[in-house]
């Protein structure tokens, strides 16, 4: 028996992303530099240390390499940590209940408590000034304490707030504190002894103000808005004059955004659905340039050049680089004056259905800089909006059908109206007629055939609310609220019949019909796909319910718009891309979470338009995503036994062999993948959890749920698949994994309980009927093996990788380890000399060069059950559980990057790849057949040289093409650091003058520079579908001296 060392470990799970924040359009470059784990509440990072208030006390952490931070000093409090501040090499803890301690760190490896501050209440943030630190106690409110000798501390003051302290910053003489419901406190602190209020700004009865931060005269804070479905935002507030703040301007956010940090002309705000980046160069204007959607929930947030640090109470720290962050898709957005429900594109411009505002005419032509064209104010509410040629029809509740003449769309005209007995919600026009949904009084039918004088020819009362309608030739579709979808004939409008009906799980908001089916946006339980083909029977071919982030209990399906095999839902939780091309095993393959709610939408090519109708009550408007790069894996077949779940796959040649659960393997003839056909199925001792083909001999790991003490390893032979034959079994505790070498297999074997040990079994299979065992390995839980050459590679549930000399089998010996993977390594696969882990947080990459020292390379975040990974060439293909597949570049090491995704329907175990195509062991899905492709997008021109140089007092930009294509101009853009924040220059677009024959020359001088400094620039150029292309940088130090 062979035993490692004892020792006791403090485990990390590192982590590297190059995060794409969806599978479309322009994103944020933000990568993931590192991640520790532990229950981490507040950072603050001084030169190259972070420190830390975790669970436990004090972490101070060495991020001088940020992929791989290193902990090199504690200081263990009684109980959790909650704030942390730090001044030179003093911190400043606060704790639950030990209140104030103050710690010297000038050893960081050694913090030594200096003296302690016991601060009654509820102590949740800190800030130090001048030998004092300002407390926000919760309900005791701003307390201030002397700590000019940190072994005691003093009580010099307090001001009781009005409301609950949560937040406190001090400038000067001044504490801003984010009080709760009470708004913002300023508090003249100039005499500690006798805090006076100066003033304060509150802007709403249900506001509540959980942090602060304040550069200049201008405070920022965080705000979390109760009223408004727990809405949250950043609000920005001028504080010149101290005693009367003025509001300047505010943006929500996703989620509950708890914390701010400014830096520069950018805000960082964390909360549960992430960390928001927001530009506040104007402060009457700030808008948000991107998230990165963290899979816990973020506690604070600080900056340092262009990392950001996060903390979180469920995944540690997370350093994330921010230098390039653009902004995020949507294309652009159009803040309506009120509750935007929906919106009809014809070709360049877009009309708004805007609630009390009527109708909205927009001009997206340029689709980041939308333009209010017209409006016209109808009498109702509008919630829906049909336009044909120049003719906009406007279901406007109460005042029923508003027919407008758009062919002016800066002077719109009502033509005519027709009042219709109910609330009209939504409306459908072909030919001259209009149908009209109308909530109580069911299905309305009105000749519009003279628009000044329209005429009612029938009505159907749906059994509820008719809330939407389509129609195609005779027949209209009803989205009827409670009662689902109702079908009906109208070739005689003076009398329309039901045709049939399908009551649907929830309550039917929206419906789009594509030749014989149905979409109905079905509220809480998503997208109901329906068979029309038969109108009296209608039969329900698949749902999906549809899921938002975690700000958003349910989502709800308001609208649904069909484009070929993409379906696009539009929701509270923003927009869902689902690919129905299979109606029974619908996949989501994209979303965008919107500012709002959106409720109505509208595809025109590669641009989703959303009626964005925000939190109820605030106006969002009006938002355009690019959806042009989308390019998701196409399924090109799936194949599923009902009487076993697949858990493993191996593919030879066109056949693949699947470890089927209680179904023992099946055998199946792919060379046809969008029709695999099952060859034959053998019955194996137990459930077939893994399996390993070599040549025409399939190695089966069983287990026996029931028994796990005595599992089977089994040999089947296969050169018949027609016929597989059992050759021979060997008893093994609970087989996890299998490989095999030569005439040697290898099993990964234990569950970790108490009745189940585990380690490497390595047995002789040169005769599969009688086995003979060589030796083995132990080891606690053996979860997945690899072996090259004499050495086998083995991860298990202790979050370990070993690296074991097999030449001698009987007595294999322990060559080094990697303690430091994920919290539950489950498999892993090697190319070369690098290993690639996959288990609980995603996938880690290690140099296995030298196995005495195994060093960590780098690590992508993965949330999920992540369960099995391989690597085929420069890409791991990952098995993610529920959420399918993951597809990432591994070309650099050093930075992984996601490169796609696939949803399975069922819960990926195991992936296994032959040439083009991925086979995917979905368990209850099946066998899954995958093809990646990748898109190419064209730039818009071929640049010849961009060059930049001093000109005088200038500095003069020069480019030449030599192609271009669809171009439509350029911009500048410069920064101050190469890899910070690039700001353009140029007031206009620079017009394209070359074609796709002949390229041009351009030049443009930058007038405001300063000497003495380096500058940095890049040329982005812009095609006609707005698509933008970016080169350089190139840098210039600017001198403006004299010569001699």
């Amino acid at each position: 028996m062979n035993i490692l060392p004892t020792k006791k470990f403090v485990f990390f799970a590192v982590l590297f992303i190059s995060l794409a924040f969806n599978s479309f359009g322009a994103g944020v470059d933000i990568k993931v530099l590192g991640v520790i784990g532990e229950a981490y509440n507040d950072v603050v990072v001084n030169g190259s240390y972070a420190y830390v208030a975790t669970a436990s006390g004090l972490v101070v952490l060495d991020v001088s390499t940020p992929s791989s931070p290193i902990r090199v000093g504690t200081y263990i409090t009684t109980d959790a940590a909650k704030n942390i501040f730090v001044s030179g090499n003093t911190i400043y803890l606060l704790s639950s209940s030990s209140g104030l301690m103050v710690l010297d760190v000038s050893d960081p490896s050694s913090p030594i408590l200096l003296g302690s501050y016991n601060i009654p209440g509820n102590a949740n943030d800190v800030y130090v000034s001048d030998k004092k630190a300002y407390v926000a106690n919760g309900g005791s409110g701003l307390q201030i304490i002397d700590v000019s000798n940190p072994a005691f501390p003093e009580l010099l003051g307090t001001y009781n707030t009005p409301g609950y302290a949560n937040g406190v910053y001090l400038s000067g003489m001044t504490a801003y504190v984010a009080d709760s419901a009470a708004g913002l406190q300023i508090i003249d602190v100039s005499n500690p002894s006798f805090p006076v209020l100066i003033g304060s700004y509150n802007r709403a009865q249900y506001s509540n103000d959980r942090n602060v931060y304040v550069s200049g005269t201008t405070a920022y804070v965080a705000y979390i808005d109760y009223n408004y479905y727990f809405q949250s935002g950043l609000r920005i507030i001028d504080i010149s004059d101290p005693s009367s703040p003025v509001s300047l301007g505010e943006c929500p956010v996703p989620g509950l955004a708890d914390v701010v940090y400014i830096s520069g002309t950018m805000a960082y705000m964390a909360g549960d659905a992430g960390l928001h980046i927001i530009d506040v160069s104007d402060p009457y204007s700030p808008t948000r340039l991107g998230s990165y959607d963290s899979a816990a929930y973020p506690d604070s947030v600080y900056i340092s050049g262009t990392t950001a640090y996060m903390t979180s109470d469920c995944s540690g720290l997370q350093i994330i680089d921010v230098s390039n962050v653009i902004p995020l898709v949507p294309l652009g957005s159009y803040a309506t004056p009120r509750y935007a429900f929906d919106v009809s594109v014809s070709g360049t411009t877009a009309y708004v259905a805007d609630e009390d505002s009527g109708l909205q005419i927009i001009d997206v032509s340029d689709p980041s800089s939308p333009v209010l064209l017209g409006a016209y104010d109808t009498p109702g509410s509008a919630r829906d909006v049909y336009v044909s040629g120049t003719t906009a029809y406007v279901a406007d509740e109460d005042s029923g059908l508003q027919i407008i003449d758009v062919s002016n769309p800066s002077s719109p005209v009502l033509l005519g109206a027709y009042d219709t007995p109910g609330s009209a919600r939504d409306v459908y026009v072909t030919g001259n007629r209009a149908y009209v949904a109308d909530w109580d009084s069911g299905l309305q039918i009105i000749d519009v055939s003279n628009p000044s004088s329209p005429v009612f020819l029938g009505l159907y009362h749906t059994p509820d609310y008719a809330k939407g309608v389509y129609v195609t030739g005779t027949t209209a579709y009803v989205a009827d609220w409670g009662s689902g979808f109702q079908i009906i004939d109208v070739s005689d409008p003076s009398s329309p019949a039901l045709l049939g009906a399908f009551d649907t799980y929830s309550y039917a908001n929206g419906v789009y019909v594509s030749g014989t089916t149905a979409y109905v946006a079905d509220d809480i339980f998503g997208l109901q796909i329906i068979d029309v083909s038969n109108p009296t029977a209608p039969v329900l071919l698949g749902s999906y319910k549809i899921s938002g982030p975690a700000y958003v209990m349910n989502d709800t399906a308001c609208d649904v718009y069909v484009s070929g095999t993409t379906a696009y839902v539009a929701g509270y939780g923003g927009l869902q891309i689902i690919d129905v091309s299979n109606p029974s095993s619908m996949a989501l393959i994209g979303r965008y979470d919107t500012t709002g709610f959106a409720h109505g939408l509208y595809v025109s090519g590669a641009k989703v338009y959303l009626a964005d109708g925000g939190y109820s009550g605030s106006f969002i408007g009006l938002e355009i995503i690019d959806v042009s790069d989308f390019s998701p894996p196409v399924l090109l077949g799936s194949y599923n036994n009902p009487s076993g779940n697949a858990n493993a796959v191996q593919v030879s040649g066109n056949t693949a062999y699947v470890a089927n659960g209680n179904s023992g393997i099946q055998i199946l003839n792919v060379s046809k993948p969008a029709s695999p056909k099952l060859l034959s199925t053998c019955d194996t001792f137990g459930s077939a959890k893994d399996i390993f083909i070599s040549g025409t001999t399939a190695y089966v790991a069983n287990v026996d749920y029931n028994y796990k003490i005595e599992s089977v390893f089994q040999i089947i032979d296969v050169s018949k698949p027609d016929s597989p034959v059992s050759l021979g079994e060997y008893p093994v505790p609970y087989a996890n994994s299998v490989y095999v070498s030569g005439n040697t297999a290898y099993v990964a074997c234990g569950d970790g309980t108490f009745y189940s040990y585990g380690g490497v079994q390595i047995i002789d299979v040169s005769n599969p009927a009688s086995m003979v065992f060589r030796g083995s390995y132990d080891m606690s839980v053996s979860s997945d093996i690899f072996v090259s050459g004499n050495k086998a590679y083995v991860v298990n549930g202790d979050s370990a990788l070993q690296v074991i000399d097999v030449s001698e089998p009987s007595s294999p010996l322990p060559l080094g380890a990697y303690f430091g993977t994920h919290g539950s390594a489950k498999s892993l696969d090697v190319s070369g000399t690098t290993a690639y882990v996959a288990g609980y947080g995603g996938l880690q990459i290690i140099d296995l060069s030298n196995p005495a020292s195994l060093v960590y390379r780098s690590s992508y975040y993965i949330a999920g059950d992540v369960n099995d990974v391989y690597v085929s060439g420069s890409t791991a293909y990952v098995a993610n559980g529920s959420a399918g597949l993951q597809i990432i570049d591994v070309s650099n090491l050093s930075s992984p990057k996601l490169l796609g995704s696939y949803d399975t329907p069922g819960y990926a175990e195991k992936v296994f790849v032959s040439d083009s195509e991925v086979y995917v062991a979905d368990n209850n899905g099946g066998l899954i057949i995958l093809v990646i492709s990748e898109s190419e997008i064209p730039t818009a021109i071929t640049l010849s040289s961009f060059t930049a140089s001093q000109k005088g007092k200038k500095v003069e930009l020069k480019w030449k093409t030599a192609t271009e294509i669809d171009n439509l101009g350029f911009n500048i853009l410069r920064s101050e650091v190469e890899s910070g924040q690039y700001t353009k220059i140029n007031k206009k677009l620079i017009h394209a003058k070359g074609s796709s024959t002949k390229g041009a020359s351009y030049k443009f001088k930058d007038k405001h520079v300063e000497s003495g400094k380096t500058y940095y620039y890049k040329l982005e150029d812009v095609d006609l579908d707005n698509t933008k292309t970016m080169n350089g940088p190139k840098s210039v130090v600017v001198n403006f001296r004299k010569k001699k």
